[in-house]
């Protein structure tokens, strides 16, 4: 084990040729990308400006020049709205990333994520002293994208460049909340903030939640000769690790720069290209090493299982539409099909892969026949057992089984009220069963009912419902 430890040292340390497993950092493209994104005014990249929608494309062209793929659904640019938490802005922003796939079939469905904020506040008469926020971290996240399509990962890496950082980081908060990778399955996430300053007295500055010591060991290592020291405290809202730490996810924040108490206004950052270059070598070499740990999932501890198997609550709203008709049991026959359609609210109590899921919907079903027709107008409380799977990048495949319980309070039968006090029961019950996607917020889902409860007070006939819905539904 000794002599496994000295040897992962000696390959992480960061001269440019150390590293067998990555390509060279190269200083020509970080010079570009520095010299693209700063742009011609102060006002560039600012959060929905048009400035920053260029920056977007810029970023999403050399993600695809580096051979990543891309992560939203076929394209690099998420474009979203939302309200700022402060100040005001345009309400459209885009978030771009891109992936490289792992190679590693144990390691399949984990995730670590590379990020850093492109959009800056655009303050100050002077461009140097809002322009290099975050141009350095956005210049080593492109850099390290080359570096790490060369150093084959095992795990899935996710290369994201965040908006609205400065409006109370929306693009990360968008991409924890809306992202179709589920918190258990990211094991990491990396945030670039000013990393191309030379730091004082050569210490790099880290904040982390969740992480534990083997993971920080491996940054340690990998960023000698400089020195980085750990703080476990974290970094609050002035990161973008704070969405992914508050989801439970393992997080570390790296900057060059002063401590976040030695920044006073906004903060000027002077970039030094052997530093940028030194510190995108030291994390790229630290990712790519994380990326193939076999162990990293399994020995992350307490925090992992609790990830794993961690608690909570969802609701939303749910549309159906189907057909549904009646059968009369003793006598084998059934009327024939009618529209149904209804709507309702549903909460969803989550551990693991399975859920409990109520329901409570207003339903109008009925069916027909040549006598004449019935409608009714219900309220069903459903109650399922669900199962489901994993997220992957095409959202999470579910089945389901469980009872109803239906209250009809009106109806009629051939143009005539029903009759609850003598001819129909109100009360009804029964099963169902079946099977849905989930993708982001929205679910899609076929639903089979079949009622057990006879509908009528009085005759020799069983009458029983029977009803097919599909449903769509939208998770708050």
């Amino acid at each position: 084990m000794r002599t496994k430890t000295y040897l992962l040292c000696a390959a992480l340390i960061l001269s440019v040729s150390a590293s067998g497993y990555s390509q060279e950092i190269s200083k020509e493209r970080l010079r570009e990308y520095i010299s693209a994104l700063r742009g011609n005014s102060g006002v560039e990249r600012k959060a929905g400006s048009p400035g920053s929608e260029e920056a977007a494309e810029y970023i999403a062209g050399k993600f695809a020049e580096a051979g990543l793929q891309p992560f939203f659904a076929g394209q690099y640019i998420d474009e979203f709205t939302a309200e700022p938490l402060v100040g005001s802005a345009h309400k459209t922003y885009r978030n771009v990333a891109g992936i490289i796939y792992g190679n590693s079939y144990q390691l399949d469905g984990e995730y670590i994520v590379v990020g850093a904020h492109y959009d800056y506040l655009g303050q100050g008469e002077s461009p140097a002293t809002v322009v290099e926020d975050n141009t350095s971290g956005v210049a080593a996240l492109l850099e390290m994208a080359f570096a790490l399509k060369e150093c084959a990962p095992g795990r899935n890496v996710i290369f994201a460049a965040f908006d609205g950082f400065e409006l109370g980081l929306l693009g990360s908060r968008r991409f924890v909340a809306e992202g179709t990778i589920p918190p258990e399955n990211i094991v990491l996430m990396v945030d670039l903030q000013r990393v191309g300053s030379m730091p004082e007295q050569e210490i790099l500055y880290s904040y982390a939640r969740h992480l534990t010591q083997k993971e920080a060991d491996y940054f340690v290592e990998a960023c000698k000769p400089l020195t980085l020291t750990v703080n476990p405290d974290g970094y609050g809202r002035r990161s973008d690790t704070e969405p992914f730490a508050s989801a439970g996810i393992p997080a570390i924040h790296i900057s060059s720069g002063p401590e976040p108490e030695a920044q006073s206004g906004v903060y000027t950052e002077t970039i030094d290209p052997e530093t940028l270059a030194q510190v995108t070598r030291a994390v790229a070499d630290a990712v790519c090493e994380l990326s193939n740990a076999p162990s990293l999932g399994a020995e992350s501890g307490k925090t992992a299982e609790d990830r794993k198997r961690r608690f909570f609550i969802e609701g939303g709203i749910t549309a159906s539409a189907g057909s549904s008709f009646v059968r009369d049991s003793d006598a084998k026959t059934r009327g024939k099909t009618m529209f149904s359609y209804g709507a309702g609210l549903y909460g969803q109590i989550n551990l693991s892969y399975f859920a409990l899921r109520p329901q409570v919907e207003f339903i109008r079903s009925g069916s027909r026949y040549s006598g004449g027709n019935i409608h009714m107008n219900s309220v069903v409380v459903p109650v399922s057992f669900v199962a489901q799977t994993p997220r992957y990048l095409f959202g999470s495949v579910h089945i389901f089984v469980g009872g109803y319980y239906r209250y009809t309070f009106s109806g009629k039968e051939a143009g005539v009220e029903m009759d609850f006090s003598d001819q129909w029961y109100r009360n009804g019950a029964g099963i169902q069963w079946g099977i849905g996607l989930k993708f982001r917020r929205f679910g899609l889902e076929v639903n089979n009912r079949y009622g057990l409860t006879d509908m009528l007070r009085s005759g020799s006939g069983k009458l029983t419902e029977r009803a097919t819905y599909g449903t769509l539904s939208y998770k708050f």
